[in-house]
């Protein structure tokens, strides 16, 4: 970052998500997790979720913040991400074992990060799936830019809604995972040199 050589990261968490991470309040991921609501009249409340350390930040956090002008808890400055972690790794396992019928490994790599995340807690094979371990990923790999990338992989659709208080959205908005903008235009400059097929839907 040339204007910034601190670095700077900022994501916007939605309810969902923070209701999703908060469903096993042992989970030791709760810890990564700080929302004050405690001013519940303000509908600009929203979360930032602030997940490398760096400048101060320790943990991961989703700093309440109100647009009035309350100070924040922490800065929005983070450290580097993570480009490769090891629960990711496991997470790849699980789900290509689980696409190749492959039910026992996918239940192990998948406990392997549940019960890291809280050791009380184990997922029976009979409830091992693909959205189960899609929620894992979303809940483990959270804010690191895998999201968009799990769901069209797999065919999901995008729901975007106004959960997280911040949009405007009266209506629930529904990127479908075929829409052709899912897949960038080739650089008109890239074409110029190279006679290749432009994606389908751009011109």
């Amino acid at each position: 970052n040339l204007s910034d050589p601190d670095g700077y990261g900022q994501f916007i968490a939605t309810q969902d998500l923070i209701d999703l991470i908060r469903s096993d309040p042992a989970d030791i991921r709760n810890e990564m997790l700080y929302y004050d609501q405690t001013s519940t009249a303000d509908p600009n409340t929203w979360g930032r979720v602030l997940k490398y350390p760096g400048n101060g930040n320790t943990k991961a956090l989703i700093v309440a913040h109100q647009e009035t002008g309350a100070p924040l808890v922490a800065s929005a400055y983070a450290g580097n991400v993570s480009v490769f972690r090891l629960s990711e790794l496991y997470l790849i396992a699980a789900e290509a074992a689980i696409k190749s019928s492959d039910a026992v490994n996918a239940t192990t790599y998948l406990n392997d990060i549940v019960e890291r995340a809280n050791p009380a807690a184990t997922v029976a094979q009979v409830d091992v799936n693909l959205d189960r371990i899609l929620t894992e990923r979303r809940k483990e790999l959270c804010a690191e830019g895998h999201r968009f990338f799990d769901l069209i992989r797999n065919k999901r659709d995008i729901v975007r809604s106004n959960s997280s208080r911040i949009f405007d959205i009266t209506v629930p908005m529904l990127i479908e995972w075929d829409n052709y903008m899912v897949i960038l235009p080739i650089p008109q400059a890239e074409l110029n040199i190279n006679p290749i097929t432009q994606n389908d839907g751009y011109y």
